[in-house]
């Protein structure tokens, strides 16, 4: 009885695996490729700027004249970009006006910024018990003054290497 289970077996697997060789060979046949390459990583990093994980506040608008500004939190922080939270999908390549704050003190200091929308992680937007979506987004800076610049640098300098992506 166990000799003839096994054989059953090792048919019933035996034409499990001619039916995908045949349908493997019919898909070469009419041109359809079994996966499509988009892009490829050398395994480098592909960053220009440091990144260090900081949860400051920022604010922010996609008009310059737009109040009240929208709050949100930071999960990093580069002189070139930073990544945020957000309770709203942005399109791709939308400019915000920002306002980031980089310091806790009494004293600290606000930077400003235009920055562009480079990524958004869709796959982050999952709704709250109180409905809400949450997307996070990838902002590169495109404007922000030298002085607002050099502070940012030392941020980033004085804070520890993040090791989130995004």
């Amino acid at each position: 009885m166990i000799y003839f289970l096994q054989f059953v077996l090792l048919a019933l697997l035996i034409v499990i695996l001619v039916t995908l060789f045949n349908d493997d060979r019919k898909k070469r046949k009419a041109g359809i490729p079994a996966g499509t390459l988009m892009r490829i990583w050398n395994g480098s990093e592909r960053r220009r700027f440091v990144r260090v994980g900081a949860h400051v506040p920022v604010r922010y608008s996609i008009s310059i004249s737009a109040r009240p500004l929208k709050v949100t939190k930071t999960h990093n922080v580069s002189i070139g970009g930073i990544c945020i939270n957000l309770n709203e999908k942005l399109m791709l390549n939308s400019l915000l006006f920002l306002e980031i704050e980089i310091s806790s003190s009494p004293a600290g200091h606000t930077i400003l910024a235009k920055g562009e929308v480079v990524w958004i992680d869709e796959e982050t937007g999952e709704v709250t018990a109180d409905g809400i979506r949450h997307f996070t987004a990838g902002i590169e800076f495109k404007e922000m003054s030298s002085r607002d610049r050099e502070k940012l640098a030392d941020f980033v300098k004085k804070a520890p290497p993040s090791a989130e992506s995004g």
